[in-house]
């Protein structure tokens, strides 16, 4: 290899990488070189996210690898939620990264916000290279993704880190369809997309498997008959997708026909319970939000903002480059971001609803933008590239006239309500940006096509007024701290850490309820205590159809102590009061965590077992109801028997227990598969007791009851997950060339 091969090598693998990572950790100088901001903040932030990641990275550095969230909701699979991101290998870095305080550090959250912008600039850069893009050109390409439209604007982690695979499943994609060893990079295209699945949520992933599959299938039927063989392709994809995906994909299938979920309709749905497509016309992008693709601030949902720089560079790209190869492609993939988005406003995205299975479990149909904002960058990295060759054609020269035009609309218009309003500013000052950026790119296809401007000197500055008008608008989205209304629910969240302590202090496993209006639901998880609310996207059904709010089930699931500034129930009585004047209450005469029992019943529906909780509380001290046929137990004087259990843990509990005769020990966390227990080390089964809780048969004697969660979901998506990996490194180490002949992809050994 020559020097020169090994100079531009050297510049795609690490120069223009290291130079991206420095635009993108410039462009969010307020996380990387102040403290004074933060992307964390917001009740779904703070209140649900931060809690997830906080009790991920403790039972990192605890050496369990988060499965199990015992502190809401009397126990959730974390793998199972899938919003926790707990398969996803990037959290593992972020979990690994040294607490502070016992606590995830907020530091470490703004350098990974960074470092997922950093990926996704990165595989678009990769991308834009692989289709013949120069590297400035790219490069562009690679702040436009990652800083515009969808990618740029939602700030949830479980959301970005699926966008940010797209571009890599489309790079391969497209060296399959283009017979560059198709099946070796139908495999990697599919191996992608699973690590998008791996990510957390399932909306983002289902779009892009939408848009990926809709391409196999184009290009499949526009072959004809010589496109038959091509269908090995996307199967192969579709299977690598599913065994790199599996570690997320297997614990979320499972749980989501054990729960019920919370998407905004009148009541909680079911997995055979389709999302009302009321949701999906309530989370789409309204018609009147098409403007906020080029003004900032305007967006109701999911943004498609991407700047009148962006949006003119992508449509000089379609009218003078729609003959070269991928240009309509990455069009099409653009516009039906946009026509999905819409929702009820397109007749086609209701057709997917109705046809395609799972589409309806996303309901958020405006979060499809971000396929309009991949478009749009890699279309805007043709125009860099092509504009000096498109002296001649009259579209560059229209282009700087619209926007020169569109610039003197938007001065004109505000001018006029600022004089309307007696000299007053009654508008988003930020909307001026639009007609400045417009005016300045007018002005730069005006000197680069009148050949004032060398060609990198135009790609640096429209580099520059790119990352200018987005930051406008992404930017906007980081809370300053000094700012009491955005940090309220930080502030909330990380205090009364006295009230914490003292609860640390208090003897036994118990839980706690908080009063919403003084405490988020998810501060006990935050601070490692246990409670049986939680503000989380779903709970298991098997807890669902009791009042969880009622006394009687507070009672039975051990919510000892309630946390407001005054009690909840009249028998409640004050033994703390905080700095803050938050009170804690303790609440006579709740049950124990675990406890045992010798009698039991069996109950031939949850509403009989309501019945039961809500008319015979009492009973349930010495007797357990099952659903199903009850084991045989021993009567006898319970008088010195004991049950211990040790402090909760993602891992399981052991419970210490001392038995006069034959009995059963019952512990009031979620009866959910994959948890195993064991008696003195010999395996025992669990039964589902009161409803919702394990149930242990255990005979007489001194013995150790140990629970301990070992899913099979989990441990087979593992070992789906290590196969999809090592086939696809093994794929990619085939000795294979390929060749293309009359229209159709063929491969052929070497040796």
């Amino acid at each position: 290899m020559g020097k020169a091969a090994r100079a531009r090598r050297f510049a795609d693998a690490v120069l223009f990488p290291l130079i991206l990572f420095l635009v993108i950790a410039g462009f969010y100088w307020k996380l990387t070189l102040t403290r004074q901001f933060d992307w964390v903040w917001g009740p779904d932030l703070v209140d649900q996210v931060l809690p997830w990641l906080q009790v991920e990275a403790v039972q990192w550095h605890h050496h369990h690898f988060p499965m199990w969230d015992p502190h809401l909701w009397a126990g959730l699979p974390l793998l199972g939620q899938a919003q926790p991101g707990a398969a996803y290998p990037l959290n593992w870095l972020l979990f690994s990264l040294p607490l502070s305080h016992g606590k995830i550090s907020l530091y470490s959250l703004r350098w990974y916000f960074v470092v997922v912008h950093w990926m996704a600039a990165l595989f678009c850069y990769l991308l834009c290279r692989d289709l013949g893009r120069s590297r400035a050109a790219s490069l562009l390409a690679g702040c436009i993704f990652s800083l515009s439209a969808y990618m740029g604007t939602a700030d949830w982690p479980q959301m970005i880190n699926g966008v940010v695979w797209a571009p890599l499943v489309f790079l391969f994609q497209l060296r399959a369809l283009d017979g560059r060893r198709p099946l070796v990079n139908a495999i990697f295209s599919g191996a992608c997309l699973g690590m998008a699945w791996l990510s957390g949520h399932h909306q983002i992933p289902l779009f892009t498997t939408l848009a990926w599959g809709g391409v196999w299938l184009y290009y499949t039927f526009r072959a004809g008959k010589a496109g038959l063989p091509m269908l090995r392709l996307p199967a192969a994809g579709l299977a690598f997708t599913l065994l790199v995906g599996a570690l997320q994909i297997l614990p979320a299938f499972e749980y989501g026909h054990l729960a019920v979920r919370w998407v905004s309709a009148p009541a909680p749905v079911h997995w055979n319970d389709p999302v009302p497509y009321a949701v999906h016309v309530q989370y789409a992008l309204p018609l009147n939000n098409l403007l906020s693709i080029l003004f900032p601030g305007f967006a109701a949902n999911a943004d498609p903002y991407v700047g009148a720089a962006a949006l003119s560079l992508a449509l000089v790209a379609v009218a003078c480059c729609w003959r070269e190869r991928w240009v309509p492609l990455w069009s099409a993939l653009a516009l039906s971001g946009v026509i999905y988005a819409l929702g009820g406003h397109s007749v086609f995205q209701g057709l997917l609803y109705g046809l395609v299975p799972m589409v309806e479990k996303a309901r958020v149909a405006s979060a499809a933008v971000f396929l309009f904002g991949l478009g749009v960058a890699v279309l805007s990295s043709w125009t860099l590239d092509r504009l000096p060759s498109l002296v001649s054609s009259p579209w560059p020269r229209r282009a700087a006239l619209v926007l020169a035009i569109f610039a003197a609309v938007v001065f004109t218009l505000a001018f006029a309500v600022y004089v309307a309003h007696a000299l007053a500013v009654t508008f988003d000052d930020r909307l001026l940006v639009a007609g400045l950026a417009a005016l300045l790119m007018a002005a730069l296809l005006r000197g680069w096509l009148s050949g004032n401007l060398g060609r990198n000197e135009a790609a640096v500055l429209v580099i520059m007024l790119v990352l200018f008008e987005l930051g406008n608008n992404a930017g906007y989205m980081l809370a300053d701290r000094s700012d009491k209304g955005r940090m309220a629910w930080m502030d909330r969240m990380t205090g009364n850490g006295d009230v914490a302590k003292f609860l640390e202090t208090r003897p036994d496993v118990f839980r706690i309820e908080t009063d919403g209006e003084e405490v988020p639901y998810d501060w006990s998880e935050w601070n490692g205590l246990y409670s049986l609310k939680g503000f989380t996207a779903s709970m298991t059904d098997n807890l669902f159809p009791y009042g969880t709010h009622t006394r009687q089930f507070r009672a039975l699931a051990g919510v000892r102590y309630w946390l407001g500034r005054a009690p909840q129930f009249p028998e409640q009585r004050e033994i703390f009061t905080g700095a803050s004047g938050l009170k804690v209450y303790e609440t006579p005469g709740v049950f124990p965590i675990a406890w045992v029992v010798h009698q039991a019943e069996r109950a031939a529906s949850p509403a009989e077992m309501e019945n039961i909780i809500e008319n015979r509380l009492e009973d349930l001290r010495s007797k357990a109801v099952l659903f199903g046929a009850p084991p045989k137990l021993a009567s006898c004087d319970a008088a010195g028997e004991t049950a211990v259990l040790e402090r909760l843990t993602g891992g399981g509990a052991n419970i210490a227990v001392r038995l006069n005769c034959a009995g059963m020990v019952l512990m009031s966390d979620t009866f959910y598969p994959g948890w195993k227990a064991e008696v003195d080390g010999q395996p025992a089964p669990i039964v589902e007791a009161d409803g919702f809780m394990r149930g242990v048969a255990v005979p007489a004697g001194t013995h150790v009851v140990a629970l301990r969660y070992r899913p099979a979901s989990v441990y087979a998506g593992a070992g789906l997950t290590l196969a999809g990996v090592l086939g696809t490194v093994l794929a990619g180490l085939l000795p294979l060339t390929y060749r293309r002949k009359a229209g159709t992809i063929q491969e052929k050994n070497v040796s």
